[in-house]
């Protein structure tokens, strides 16, 4: 046995265009990997190289996200009333002290023009026409504006406080913003002040921090149907539960949460991947009958198409593993994990991972994570050798493969009812593991209730596939014996 599955690999390795196909697969996941941490904005006007209270320069990118993960792992500890209000004070007494006053007439005549002034009154009070507003924007090469109900059109407005300003309001909430010329010139002119950060300290930064968003997307959701309300009742119970008994833990989760981005980048191109190295497993010696000159017993056959078997899924799975040990390698090298018993919760603008706050673990995220990204190699492995079976051609098998991928993207998980969890099957839609972590439009639920009991949909749609996946290798290995004797 050993000795065929080494002859298929060799095999597989001998094609010049299956080793350049898996190197540039690489090359494509490390680039995407290295992005998530070093990405900084396209533009002069969104580009920013921040500066801390202590007057040390921090440029957008990896130095952002280091400096973030350190600075709100000093409020590491549980997670509480008291915790929240340490980190509102800190973030209030900041915005205050480097309150936006000083007008960087230097930037804003670089982007706007020495008329900067006139131009953005002009634009705030309608004195402009849309068309003359475009023409401009063209020539000074500027991305986009706004403009509010009544046609008045505002643009960013860049003060000298806002490398400090900007920093901690990233820090602290998430996001970040430059003024506008409308809370100068428009009628809100004179409400950048102390009103604005009153605002962004008292009601903003509590709901970021306590997920009431969240909690209140549990519930709003619980009224879709008797199935859901269950589940997020259930849910919502549980996170009031740890959050008033103060189970929760606090912690900066900066490197974990960029970790999650960079494991929902494996996508389907490392699918396509597999289907082009996979496709000509059987076809070729089924089709030119290689195989039965190579093994002349039945046994013999039954271990050759095992060995193909093994080959190809053992293939699938090493692909995306190498990718995950990728992600996790550069996880430990670019910013460090906190613990992995936080519940899972943005912070700092690090990532983008779109799932429901405060109830799930990062451990158990991470788990179920590397679990459906290995079924879903093994299941798309496994659908195309038994295509390229029965077909006897690669090009039909990638083709009819192709069709499987397109159909997958063409049922998504905006559908209603149960066509969302039909798109859920799909091993490209198992990729994307936060999907199997949120509250979908059209019902989509997390969880089944099923006699009283919530069973995770991941685990259903993962124990359906090992199940289809035994049931299609005992028909080939069947037939391919079947085949062998008929052609003696």
């Amino acid at each position: 046995m050993m000795r065929l599955l080494k002859s298929e690999y060799q095999k597989l390795g001998k094609r010049k265009f299956t080793v350049v196909l898996l190197i540039a697969l690489f090359a494509y996941s490390g680039y995407q990997i290295y992005q998530t941490y070093h990405a900084t904005a396209a533009s002069e006007i969104m580009a920013m190289t921040y500066e801390t209270t202590d007057h040390q320069k921090v440029a957008n990118g990896l130095a952002y996200y280091r400096y973030a993960d350190e600075y709100l792992h000093q409020y590491a500890g549980p997670f509480n009333e008291d915790t929240i209000q340490k980190m509102k004070e800190d973030y209030q007494k900041i915005m205050k002290k480097y309150q936006r006053k000083n007008i960087d007439t230097e930037k804003m005549e670089r982007i706007y023009g020495k008329d900067w002034e006139s131009f953005l009154k002009g634009a705030a009070t309608s004195k402009y026409m849309e068309e003359d507003v475009r023409k401009r924007m063209e020539r000074m090469n500027i991305d986009g504006y706004g403009m509010d109900d009544k046609g008045n059109y505002f643009f960013n407005v860049f003060y000298k406080e806002d490398p400090v300003y900007m920093l901690y309001q990233r820090i602290y909430t998430g996001h970040s913003q430059y003024a506008t010329s409308h809370e100068l010139y428009g009628e809100n002119a004179g409400q950048i002040s102390s009103e604005i950060v009153d605002i962004s300290v008292n009601q903003y930064l509590p709901r970021f921090l306590k997920g009431a968003g969240a909690e209140k997307e549990l519930f709003e959701n619980a009224m879709h149907s008797g199935e859901i309300t269950n589940a997020s009742s259930r849910i919502a119970k549980k996170y009031q539960e740890e959050l008033q008994q103060g189970q929760l833990q606090y912690d900066s989760t900066v490197g974990n949460h960029l970790l999650l981005t960079n494991l929902n980048k494996i996508d389907f191109v490392s699918l396509l991947v597999i289907i082009i190295v996979l496709s000509d497993m059987f076809a070729q010696e089924t089709h030119y009958k290689t195989d039965q000159i190579l093994i002349p017993t039945k046994e013999g056959a039954k271990r050759l198409v095992i060995a193909k078997l093994l080959c190809g899924m053992s293939l699938a799975i090493g692909i995306l593993f190498l990718q995950l040990c990728m992600i996790v390698l550069a996880a430990f090298i670019f910013v460090p994990l906190r613990s992995l018993d936080l519940t899972v919760f943005p912070q700092a603008d690090a990532g983008y991972y779109e799932m429901i706050r405060f109830i799930f673990t990062y451990r158990e995220v991470l788990v179920s994570t590397f679990f459906l990204t290995l079924i879903a190699a093994m299941a798309i492995g496994m659908v195309t050798m038994t295509i390229s079976y029965f077909s006897k051609n690669r090009f039909a098998t990638a083709i009819l493969m192709l069709v499987f991928m397109i159909l997958s993207f063409a049922i998504n998980f905006r559908q209603d009812g149960w066509l969302a969890y039909l798109c859920s099957l799909f091993p490209s839609h198992m990729l994307e593991v936060n999907t199997f972590y949120s509250w979908m439009n059209g019902g989509f639920s997390p969880f089944i209730i099923f006699m009283d009991m919530m069973i995770p949909w991941k685990n259903i749609v993962c124990v359906l596939w090992i199940i289809l996946m035994i049931i299609l290798s005992v028909i080939i290995i069947q037939r391919y014996q079947k085949h062998f004797v008929k052609s003696h």
